[in-house]
């Protein structure tokens, strides 16, 4: 019977994995193509871009399953890693693209924060 429950638990595991890393690349596909929509990517530029985020979003899933935070060290997480992300992805950009990236940027922050007024979080 420990070893049904072992392999239960292992299969849930695997399965759970791979629910994750479907919908982190349904995510990032969604995000790239709104940034070759509005900054008007070249396929380099895209290629480049795609790469970044895919990487970003793989060591963003290996930190959720890796060690379990709450709320307000998974947001801290997020706005390094993004940083970070940004960093790589500014300098493949044209001056007039950086200038839209940038814009860009603020309007999805106001988006975010539109969405999550008035959320308190609660320390964990």
């Amino acid at each position: 019977m420990k070893i049904y429950k072992s392999l239960l638990l292992v299969a849930l595991f695997i399965g759970l994995t791979g629910l994750i890393n479907a919908q982190n690349q349904q995510r990032t596909e969604h995000r790239i193509q709104r940034l070759q929509e509005a900054l008007k990517l070249t396929d380099e530029q895209t290629t480049k871009i795609t790469e970044i985020m895919n990487r970003q979003e793989k060591q963003a899933a290996q930190e959720q399953l890796s060690k379990p935070m709450n709320k307000r060290a998974m947001m801290k997480n997020n706005q390094i890693r993004m940083s970070s992300m940004d960093k790589e992805i500014e300098p493949l950009l044209t001056p007039e693209q950086l200038k839209k990236y940038e814009s860009y940027k603020k309007e999805r922050m106001n988006e975010m924060r539109s969405r999550t007024k008035g959320r308190k979080f609660k320390e964990e």
